[in-house]
């Protein structure tokens, strides 16, 4: 494990705050440090436990139970002049959001000297919640090291064979969804299920049988979705300014899989584009309805449900 550089300022980048808590089991509070900044070059370890999943990670002193605390954190990485920032899903507001982010980033910035006080720190990008900020550093590490993908692939699949419930499963598909819908994932469910019937291992071949069945089932909708929307915005055109530049947020909305990552990218949407958003969604509803795309249609109406903030 890498090991903190230690530079000479006065303030550390990255921040670190005491938190009264309540524990969910036994309803007990306690008071427990929480990381709410990291700056990768000044704190590598803190990168390597969040990769790990153990960071913010909590035990109670009153019953034992362990858990992740669900706190908003800011991530810097100065190298990639980079800004994630992991905001639980429970800010259901996008003006809290915004305060919150702003905080954590104007903490970052004092402690910045001013040659390193760049433009890019004006563009935070906000995930959900840590597993959200732990899925995009980890598909940032998969571009660079084709070895690596190949170890995250067979842990996403691992999980996923290991899922006991419809929760976790969807928790799983969300944190590793561009592995699981890759082709090595299938490659790899194929060389499981092979192993597991040269062995005799039918639940295992069963389970790798299945979870293949269902990723197959995830990409195809998938692209179903994404050549309904290509071929519905392309009978809209022209869009106006305003349309274009909330198509983004329609494309991640589109390509998340679960509903939690759908209200994450709909209330990061910042309230001026919203009208915008609103509208195009309403525009595209009315052309899938004309052109007889029933599932395209379902899916821009549950945009329309849902919650504005």
């Amino acid at each position: 494990m890498s090991r903190p550089v230690q530079e000479d300022r006065a303030t550390p980048r990255s921040r670190q705050e005491a938190a009264e808590l309540e524990c969910p089991t036994c309803g007990q509070p306690f008071t427990a440090e929480v990381w709410l900044v990291i700056d990768k070059r000044e704190r590598p370890d803190l990168v390597h436990t969040l990769l790990d999943g153990e960071l913010n990670v909590m035990c109670c002193p009153h019953c034992g139970a362990e858990g992740g605390i669900n706190h908003p954190m800011l991530y810097h990485d100065a190298e990639r002049e980079q800004l994630l920032c992991a905001m639980p899903l429970t800010i259901q507001s996008a003006d809290a959001a915004r305060e919150l982010v702003g905080e954590l980033l104007q903490s970052l910035v004092a402690a910045l000297p001013a040659k390193e006080r760049k433009p890019y720190l004006a563009e935070v990008e906000v995930v959900p919640e840590l597993d959200g900020l732990r899925a995009a550093l980890i598909e940032q590490a998969i571009s660079a090291d084709a070895v690596i993908e190949d170890r995250m692939v067979a842990l996403a699949v691992g999980e996923l064979l290991n899922v006991t419930g419809e929760l976790t499963f969807g928790r799983v598909m969300a944190e590793h969804r561009k592995l699981l819908l890759s082709d090595r994932a299938e490659v790899a469910l194929d060389d499981i299920a092979q192993g597991a019937r040269a062995t005799g291992d039918r639940e295992l071949r069963r389970r790798a049988q299945e979870a293949k069945a269902v990723l197959s089932r995830f990409r195809s909708t998938l692209h179903a979705r994404q050549v309904a929307l290509a071929v519905l915005l392309d009978d809209l055109a022209p869009l106006s300014d305003a349309e274009v530049a909330v198509v983004p947020a329609l494309h991640t909305m589109l390509e998340a899989v679960d509903p939690q990552e759908v209200y994450a990218a709909r209330i990061a949407v910042a309230p001026e584009q919203r009208p915008s958003l609103d509208a195009l969604i309403e525009r595209l509803a009315q052309q899938a309805a004309a052109e007889h795309q029933p599932e395209a249609l379902a899916f821009l109406y549950n945009l329309q449900l849902l919650p504005q903030q």
